[in-house]
């Protein structure tokens, strides 16, 4: 099982999320442009879905579904949002998704948190592949995605979504040997062991 790392970039620091988060996770989260632009989010956000979903967290990561971290601001603490990798049970690979309150948009959070993400998945998680799709209508997710180095991989027509909705999506993908080419420096905050038991810290050349 591997546990998130509490990980300093430049301006975030990205951590396992605790129930004090809810609250901010509702406000995010709760605005109907955010949902809008993501399939991680439901809408409506209700009273309470913010402390199910944080709660639920643990037993997702124990099963090695998936991985979560809580994007905060290094500068005052705010959430700024949440990057997730969910593994395949059957290959070595995972989806990267991710969703930023509306307040943090266009300023290059985004990119910043997901490289973290990035580089957790290919060095620690020991994916072969890792990939991202967008909505055709949010390009500005498509060039978070190619500034991280992800290459276009296909259009997909219609994707089925939560909520009975469909989109035209771009998925997008990196494989390991592109990823350690790029070389991508994140400074650790937390120096602990990486694997299995302990939450995880191996971010440091």
């Amino acid at each position: 099982m591997l546990r998130p790392p509490t990980v300093l970039t430049e301006r975030l620091v990205l951590r396992p999320f605790t129930l004090s988060d809810a609250p901010q996770v509702q406000q995010l989260a709760g605005d109907p442009m955010v949902a809008d632009m993501t399939d991680c989010l439901p809408w409506p956000y209700r009273d309470g879905m913010a402390e199910a979903w944080i709660d639920s967290l643990e037993g997702t990561c124990a099963e090695g579904r998936n991985v979560t971290f809580a994007v905060h601001s290094r500068a005052d603490d705010r959430l700024v949002g949440c990057v997730e990798l969910d593994f395949n049970p059957m290959e070595p690979e995972a989806e990267l998704s991710y969703w930023l309150g509306r307040p943090f948009w266009g300023q290059g959070y985004a990119t910043e948190a997901c490289r973290t993400a990035l580089r957790f998945g290919f060095r620690d998680a020991v994916m072969d592949r890792i990939f991202a799709y967008h909505f055709t209508r949010n390009p500005a997710s498509g060039r978070v995605m190619e500034k991280l180095g992800m290459r276009k991989e296909r259009f997909v027509a219609q994707y089925p979504l939560l909520q009975n909705k469909r989109e035209d999506v771009m998925v997008y993908g990196l494989l390991r040997p592109e990823f350690e080419k790029q070389a991508i420096v994140v400074r650790p905050m937390v120096e602990r062991p990486v694997r299995v038991v302990e939450p995880v810290m191996a971010l440091a050349h």
